[in-house]
């Protein structure tokens, strides 16, 4: 099993602007804007001699922000950063929370557990 979540968090934090980083849920709804991610698959797609070598990877982004053309912004860098790597976004949707644009942004991708590398079927 690889370990995605340091390479999402520090992907995500080269985005400037962000007020906070969250795992699944802000934390602070006073800070915007904000990103939260979360793990929706980590199992494995490929062993060898009995281990991993390709995980089978999808994540959620979400980004929380008080103007829909702010939230635009992010999930434009978000997705550039992400499709850059290799990973498929294969859903996005805007939401009006209240008075905070939120937009669900999911990745799915095939990792080599030792290069990093992302591959798709």
């Amino acid at each position: 099993m690889i370990n995605i979540k340091p390479l999402i968090l520090s992907a995500l934090e080269t985005i400037s602007g962000i007020a906070q980083i969250c795992k699944d849920f802000p934390k602070d709804f006073a800070k915007m804007p904000t990103i939260t991610y979360k793990i929706e698959d980590n199992s494995t797609h490929t062993r060898v001699d009995g281990k991993e070598v390709l995980s089978n990877i999808r994540f959620q982004i979400d980004v929380w922000a008080e103007r829909a053309s702010e939230g635009s912004a992010i999930c434009s860098k978000v997705d550039e950063i992400f499709s850059g790597m290799g990973f498929e976004r294969n859903f996005y949707q805007d939401i009006e929370d209240g008075e905070l644009n939120h937009s669900i942004m999911k990745y799915h991708g095939i990792v080599d557990s030792e290069m990093k590398y992302v591959y798709q079927e």
